[in-house]
């Protein structure tokens, strides 16, 4: 019973040390100006985003890619993800315990769609990494965070 109980203790002891020292990485929601994309797009692109981060940054190595549901429980109330871009993205990322913060923008330049994607630094509000790129659909953005993002993390 002894061995049992010192077992348990060793394996939750780890776990904490695990998460403390883990990096907390946040992929906010997507935005965009009024009617360029649909909430469906942005959401998309937002979760293809965040699968990059994942197969980037993997657990194994101490990451922590924070889901839609971890990033929208932690804000303060009243508070909506959609609010925020810039300067904000920072003080999001410190209200919900993130290491590190990123989140793409939409706009449009001409007839195209534009994606402007950064990723900041919480504790020193550093802009860490950017890319920008325009393309005539969504489908093309799509594209350019698949073949953008390995290197933007």
């Amino acid at each position: 019973m002894a061995l049992n109980k010192r077992i348990l203790f060793l394996t939750i002891f780890l776990f904490v040390e695990i998460s403390v020292a883990a990096t907390h990485v946040a992929v906010l929601e997507t935005v965009s100006e009024k009617d360029v994309i649909g909430r469906s797009e942005k959401m998309f692109l937002t979760d293809k985003l965040r699968d990059r981060a994942k197969a980037v940054l993997p657990a194994y190595m101490g990451y922590v890619i924070m889901t839609r549901e971890n990033i929208n429980a932690m804000l303060p109330p009243g508070k909506s993800i959609e609010e925020c871009e810039g300067s904000c993205l920072v003080e999001t990322g410190k209200n919900i315990a993130a290491d590190y913060v990123a989140q793409a923008r939409v706009g449009k330049f001409g007839k195209q769609l534009t994606l402007t994607v950064e990723l900041y630094e919480t504790a020193a509000n550093n802009l860490v990494a950017s890319f920008t790129t325009r393309k005539d659909d969504a489908v093309g953005l799509l594209e350019d965070i698949e073949q953008e993002s390995d290197k933007f993390f």
